[in-house]
């Protein structure tokens, strides 16, 4: 679905959790009470239950359904439009939020990554994968910054209408994921075999793609 502009810094706070970048993860793809919820995420229920809550609360999930189970009432909900924080929110949110943050949405992505490698998700010919690291100045980041933010938008509008192509014929869908990255390095290769101190080393990587 498409992505929420989100300018509030509530909101941003509320994302900066492991647990909620999960939930929100799961509810994108599916209805799902918090019962379910916890099990899939191996949390205890009331833990999955407030955090829940509290993205309803922000309206990140809507609710879709109740249903009576054992004598007890289930909820269950389903993710709204993902959020896509803007440029000016991400301003005004303190560092150690933005830390918190990009620490959750790195800890998601890397378990989506491992997991898709260990069953063939990067078997096609026609994946990509690729980590470049290069100089730039300050006009050439917000170029960089610009580009992949019309690629993000252009991603979107893929997906709009694939759904639409897609409708009533689940058996041809293709569960893909893209990750977008800009970030301030260098990072250091602690395996480059020339460091002969036992310090990092700092070197550009060449471009690599699977």
């Amino acid at each position: 679905m498409p992505a929420r502009a989100v300018t509030d810094s509530r909101i941003i706070r509320a994302l900066a959790h492991p647990l909620r970048v999960a939930a929100l993860t799961l509810l994108d793809e599916r209805t799902m009470s918090p019962k379910e919820l916890a099990e899939q995420l191996n949390v205890a229920l009331p833990l999955a239950s407030y955090h829940i809550r509290r993205l309803h609360q922000l309206e990140l999930i809507e609710l879709v359904r109740t249903q009576q189970r054992r004598g007890a009432l289930q909820h269950f909900y389903r993710a709204r439009q993902r959020p896509k924080i803007t440029d000016e929110a991400w301003a005004r949110v303190p560092p150690i939020v933005k830390r918190e943050l990009i620490a959750a949405t790195l800890a998601q992505t890397n378990a989506e990554v491992a997991t898709a490698a260990s069953v063939g998700g990067f078997d096609r010919e026609d994946v990509h994968a690729s980590r470049t690291t290069f100089r730039t100045d300050e006009r050439g980041w917000r170029e960089l910054s610009k580009l992949l933010a019309k690629t993000l938008d252009q991603v979107e509008q893929i997906q709009a209408r694939a759904i639409e192509r897609l409708d009533g014929h689940d058996h041809d869908t293709i569960r893909a994921s893209a990750v977008l990255m800009l970030f301030e390095g260098p990072v250091p290769d602690v395996t480059d075999s020339r460091v002969g101190d036992g310090r990092p080393h700092l070197q550009a990587r060449r471009r690599r793609r699977v």
